[in-house]
């Protein structure tokens, strides 16, 4: 296709290329949903394992860090994050 272009198209193909990325949006559930059932997905950027990434990619999340003082305390303070019903993520450091 790049042979059939002038350089003047050419660079304005190449322009848009890079651009049409930022500008466009899409249906997460509907890709993850075909990242799921392709059989083919050589050269695509996507693998099967990959569906539940493409499903947290648009999802803004909003968290707190919690830093405590030892062991016992993080334990205590997971106990009671989950009995009440958060998501809870341990990091430790």
């Amino acid at each position: 296709m790049a042979e059939e272009m002038s350089n003047t198209e050419a660079r304005a193909y190449l322009l848009a290329d890079n651009r049409t990325p930022d500008l466009a949006s899409y249906d997460e559930e509907a890709l993850a949903a075909m990242v799921e059932a392709g059989d083919d997905l050589i050269g695509t950027g996507y693998d099967k394992n990959g569906a539940d990434e493409v499903l947290w990619e648009g999802v803004r999340m909003h968290g707190v860090i919690i830093e405590c003082a030892n062991e016992a305390e993080q334990t205590s303070l997971l106990v009671e994050l989950l009995a009440n019903g958060r998501v809870v993520r341990v990091f430790v450091s």
